[in-house]
């Protein structure tokens, strides 16, 4: 994704280029953005709406949504790269995340063995 993706002429009390979501949609966006005094604190709720939409945010999505908060688009797209919540391609229809920490492996095996530790000096119990 270029930066040149990100540099309309909408955010910053700018009207969006182009409309991607429906009017639903922008409808939740604008009440939620008038739950806060700070139009971006409403900034990941937005982007929620508009993926759970859309399925990921593409630029022109991350463009309405700035234009919709008053903010410039690059502040969107910096929220939408820092967290891995959110989607930048389509998924398919199986999104499988694999856990890559010590904890979350060390658990895994008893977990996908359909057996359960009752402590670590007992055996598994089925």
């Amino acid at each position: 994704m270029t930066a040149d993706a990100f540099t309309g002429t909408s955010g910053a009390g700018a009207a969006p280029t182009e409309r991607v979501l429906s009017d639903e949609c922008r409808a939740k966006i604008l009440a939620e953005r008038a739950n806060y005094p700070e139009p971006r604190a409403a900034m990941m709720n937005s982007l929620h709406f508009a993926q759970a939409e859309v399925g990921y945010l593409p630029p022109a999505v991350v463009r309405e949504v700035a234009g919709l908060l008053d903010v410039l688009p690059i502040q969107v797209q910096e929220v939408v790269s820092f967290y891995p919540m959110y989607r930048t391609r389509p998924v398919g229809k199986c999104h499988i995340q694999v856990a890559r920490t010590s904890p979350a492996f060390c658990a895994a095996p008893a977990a996908s063995c359909g057996t359960r530790r009752t402590s670590s000096a007992s055996a598994p119990v089925r």
